[in-house]
């Protein structure tokens, strides 16, 4: 999809479609077309709704397109993105491939309403098609959106609405890679994804091959993996963004291709999307291909901890004892508890190598985060209280929104084990979204964390808004805002957590 920001006004929109938005009790000045909707009643601006009407009276465009923002006192962002996917799943259904969008004179700033407009048009244009008779070259598509913004500064927002393409683009690049069955994105497609994007951007890249995960003692990633239908990996590119600068900001992310759930089946009902048990490290790579196209002012570490849980003669199994990168030792209570122990050695290694000054987690850990939270909000546990600060502002701004779990010693002593150090399965079903990151934080340390459990957000059954069926996308947005307001870091000061 080609977005370019023009002057136009209302009469100027050009294309298949132009679309206005409509609060509810409008402006006064409404173009006559919208006027005669809003007092014949077919139309009154209520959130949610919109109407189709042939466009004459000095239209460019063929067709007008009312979609309703709803009460002025309620009118917000997100309501914004969610009015321009509107835009956009109704062009597709008419399969047109040129519109326009109006920008509405509302009360929020042209800054994050252009970008509201241009990421609900962009992200609502996702369709998983590879494997339908529908390839995605035949899919319907909108081409070309004019964002018409009248006298505003328009040399200014298309600058935004390039960054914004660029940045939804890492989150296509998630959904793509999510999707995707795991016979074609296994452990070492993944390694191939990660030598394209280092080529691309001129990355250092470290790859620990089978032989080198067992030399370096990474025995839970090993453990974890060494069923699997193709071998383990961890991989480690490098983007320095500010060169200068002692601040090191590690991204790490969860990437099991497929869960089986090991010896420890997953039952019917549960397996049959576990393709979808790498969109913690797709996403740490979306992240970071964005992070280098705009050339964010970070030093970024992005780890990918890939491995296949799979069945067979060498699978680990429950009651196995296994001495973890850190020297912790591990009793496997269950194999379906896996994402903790690769994350926990790829943590170690990353600390010890790479010393970073904060390090993000991101992983499709535990069911019970859906329960917890559902599919709209992340549960996020770290231990340090300007790192969440950071990530819940983010999240605000996103509308990919996190909400700060607490992490007490009580949750600590349910991951004690035995006849080891720790075990990697709670006492109890409950709080298992905490009892999770109660295990990885044993591997953190002093170095500022904070644990994303993506398990609720990163793959939905059924779309909405400008978010579709399958893989979402989600966190992309959320940690390029994180880091694009980075700043100063976090001072020595705030990492006392």
């Amino acid at each position: 999809m080609d977005i370019t920001v023009k002057p136009f006004t209302v009469n100027d929109a050009q294309g298949d479609l132009c679309a206005v938005f409509l609060l509810e009790g409008g402006p006064a000045d409404m173009h006559p077309l919208v006027q005669q909707a809003v007092e014949s009643k077919d139309m009154t601006g209520s959130f949610g709704t919109s109407l189709l009407m042939p466009a004459y009276r000095s239209f460019a465009a063929k067709r007008l397109l009312i979609v309703g923002l709803g009460k002025p006192q309620e009118l917000t962002i997100e309501r914004v993105r969610k009015a321009a996917a509107t835009v956009i799943v109704k062009a597709k259904e008419l399969k047109l491939k040129a519109l326009t969008l109006v920008m509405p004179d509302v009360s929020l700033d042209d800054l994050p309403l252009v970008t509201a407009m241009a990421e609900g048009a962009i992200l609502s244009d996702y369709a998983y098609s590879k494997h339908t008779d529908q390839q995605h070259e035949k899919q319907q598509h909108v081409q070309t959106v004019h964002i018409a913004v009248g006298e505003r500064d328009a040399k200014q927002l298309q600058t935004l609405v390039s960054r914004t393409t660029s940045i939804c683009e890492g989150v296509r690049l998630v959904r793509d890679l999510v999707n995707e069955g795991s016979d074609l994105v296994n452990t070492l497609h993944i390694e191939k994804i990660c030598g394209e994007i280092a080529a691309k951007h001129g990355l250092a890249i470290t790859v620990l091959d089978e032989k080198d995960v067992v030399e370096e003692g990474l025995n839970l990633l090993h453990a974890v993996g060494r069923s699997g239908s193709t071998p383990p990996r961890l991989i480690i590119l490098e983007y320095k963004g500010n060169p200068g600068s002692g601040e090191r900001v590690a991204l790490v992310g969860k990437t099991i291709t497929f869960d089986t759930g090991g010896v420890n089946l997953k039952p019917t009902g549960h397996v049959e999307t576990m393709h979808q048990d790498m969109a913690g490290g797709a996403t740490v790579l979306g992240v970071l291909d964005v992070a280098c196209t705009l050339k964010i002012p970070v030093n970024i570490i992005a780890v990918v901890a890939a491995a296949e849980n799979g069945l067979g003669p060498g699978a680990y199994k429950p009651g196995e004892i296994f001495t973890s990168y850190a020297g912790k030792t591990v009793e496997v209570k269950s194999t379906d508890a896996e994402g903790r122990l690769v994350l926990a050695d790829a943590i170690a290694y990353t600390i010890k190598h790479h010393a970073p000054t904060a390090l993000v987690d991101v992983a499709t850990l535990t069911g019970a985060a859906l329960v917890a939270l559902g599919t709209h909000v992340i549960p996020v546990i770290g231990n340090n209280t300007i790192l969440s600060s950071k990530l819940f502002d983010a999240g605000q701004r996103t509308y990919e929104r996190i909400w700060l779990m607490p992490l007490y010693d009580e949750y600590k002593d349910e991951i004690k084990s035995d006849v080891a150090d720790m075990k990697n399965l709670g006492d109890q079903r409950n709080a298992g979204t905490i009892a999770g990151a109660a295990f990885i934080n044993a591997f953190v340390g002093t170095t500022p964390w904070a644990h994303l459990d993506i398990a609720g957000v990163a793959f939905l059954e059924k779309g909405r808004g400008y978010t579709p069926q399958g893989a979402t996308g989600s966190g992309v947005r959320l940690l390029i805002d994180l880091l694009s307001h980075w700043e100063n870091g976090l001072t020595a000061e705030e990492t006392k957590g």
